[in-house]
């Protein structure tokens, strides 16, 4: 295996304002390369527990959708 390939053993961080299930533009594609790349990669994202549509909803801060670990921080409603 050549040693700039990535494998399980190395981490991707994508750190983004929105993410799954929230249905903003960036967190749609976000979420669609993130389920992508999981599949053989090890993804991590780190995002708000707030959704866009609806701010006082609120999200686990931590959980596992399709292979993606998903860490959620406390941020502030104003950009």
């Amino acid at each position: 295996m050549d040693s700039n390939t990535l494998n399980k053993n190395n981490k991707l961080i994508f750190i983004n304002r929105y993410f799954y299930p929230d249905h903003s533009a960036t967190s749609q594609l976000l979420t669609d390369l993130a389920f992508e790349l999981a599949q053989d990669q090890n993804v991590h994202i780190i995002t708000s527990s707030q959704r866009y549509d609806d701010a006082s909803v609120k999200l686990p801060s931590f959980e596992v959708i399709h292979g993606v670990h998903i860490h959620r921080i406390w941020t502030s409603r104003f950009g």
